[in-house]
């Protein structure tokens, strides 16, 4: 239960910000903290990816929990602050802001380290104080956001300012309340780091490569087109894009319960089970988005927005998520079936495609970047699906136990 609220608030705490930002900024504002924040956000994807995943897996026994801690706590640090010097000094060559470039490194170094550290607490079974932070964090950013529109701050800097304190002493809290897990881990590694580098690189680099295809094919848009389309678009398409990913939230509560569960059944060959999951797994998803979609449409359209155009890129965005969340279950069993790179295919293939489309459609148009991350989602399920029946063994399975 614990695990579920801290997830949603984190997930809230994206969407939130988002929202108030395209509520209560003026556009030119609005468009600069959209570009700065999804510029921010590449280094926790990296950082997910190749780090927090693979951590997950080798701490499953307690007695190398301290010590895989220890490393991935440390390679966190090491990757997201090298991604965000990077990050920063190519806003920089952009922009020539150093106040902007001290906000991208310091939010591309502290978001994906408090992302560690929550999900860090699942494994020592202290899901509550993650779920109590997140939650905490979430709270107080939203009243000082409030506070400074009601002081009629309108300078992105200081809203992203505010996160990026927040973020510190949040951090500060969590290693404070866990110190004596953080200082025990302080101990003789049984394996070398060369060694550990190695796997967690073996494990991550596919999903890294995946994630950075669907990075580029949605956060990427906004910050490649940032000077080409409308401002009024990137920061709709944007919001929208936010909203649609409450949607998101579901599927990925369901993921983190799956992933595990199909792992057991993979291995004992209960193929017939898994086919009886996905299906399961198809009706209740289909029948959850259609709720979200309905709500999230009305919603839009009673406390934000009566114009017909951002309407249409809401329910644009909105079937993009059920799609990429229901075949989100063929990616499942590529994985568990350890065909990462097959899913790393997907997600390029759909990138190439989505960066094709973007040369063949009407930049002017309002519409332009929903379509076009309505096609990534479009092209990256029909590969999936693809590689899921070319790849699966249900019909083998079946036959051996009729036999």
């Amino acid at each position: 239960m614990y695990k579920y609220i801290d997830q949603f608030a984190f997930a809230l705490l994206n969407v939130g910000t988002i929202l108030f930002i395209s509520k209560f900024l003026v556009t030119e504002q609005a468009v600069k903290y959209i570009i700065i924040s999804s510029l921010s956000s590449f280094s926790l994807v990296l950082v997910v990816a190749l780090i927090i995943s693979p951590f997950w897996i080798f701490c499953v026994k307690g007695e190398h929990q301290n010590e895989y801690f220890n490393f991935s706590i440390k390679l966190t640090l090491i990757v997201s602050t090298l991604i965000s010097t990077i990050l920063s000094l190519f806003h920089y060559i952009e922009n020539e802001s150093i106040t902007d470039v001290l906000i991208i490194f310091s939010l591309g170094t502290l978001y994906p380290f408090y992302d560690f550290l929550r999900r860090a607490l699942y494994v020592i079974h202290k899901e509550s104080l993650a779920a109590m932070m997140t939650s905490f964090l979430c709270i107080l950013t939203a009243i000082s956001y409030f506070i400074l529109f009601i002081n009629n701050v309108q300078n992105y800097t200081f809203y992203l300012s505010v996160l990026v304190i927040f973020l510190a002493l949040f951090i500060c809290a969590i290693l404070l309340l866990t110190r004596d897990f953080y200082l025990s881990s302080l101990v003789t590694h049984h394996s070398s780091w060369q060694k550990k580098l190695i796997n967690y690189w073996s494990l991550g680099k596919w999903s890294m490569s995946s994630m950075i295809c669907f990075w580029l094919a949605t956060q990427g848009l906004f910050i490649y087109f940032g000077h080409t389309v409308a401002d009024e678009s990137i920061v709709t398409t944007r919001l929208c894009l936010s909203l649609a990913g409450i949607m998101a939230i579901y599927f990925s509560a369901i993921e983190n319960k799956l992933m595990p569960q199909l792992r057991e059944l993979f291995i004992i060959n209960a193929i017939e089970k898994i086919s009886e999951i996905r299906i399961s797994y198809y009706k209740n998803s289909l029948i959850i988005s259609i709720i979200l979609m309905t709500l999230l449409f009305f919603g839009y359209y009673i406390f934000i927005s009566e114009d017909i155009v951002n309407l249409n890129i809401l329910l644009i965005l909105c079937l993009h998520q059920p799609i990429i969340g229901l075949f989100k279950f063929e990616s499942f069993y590529l994985k568990i079936k350890r065909f990462h790179f097959k899913v790393f295919i997907s997600n390029f293939i759909a990138l190439a495609i989505t960066a094709l489309s973007s040369l063949l459609l009407d930049k002017n148009s309002s519409n332009f970047l929903a379509y076009l991350i309505l096609i990534n989602g479009l092209v990256c399920s029909v590969f999936y699906i693809y590689f899921f029946y070319k790849n699966r063994d249900f019909t083998c399975a079946t036959r051996q136990s009729d036999q």
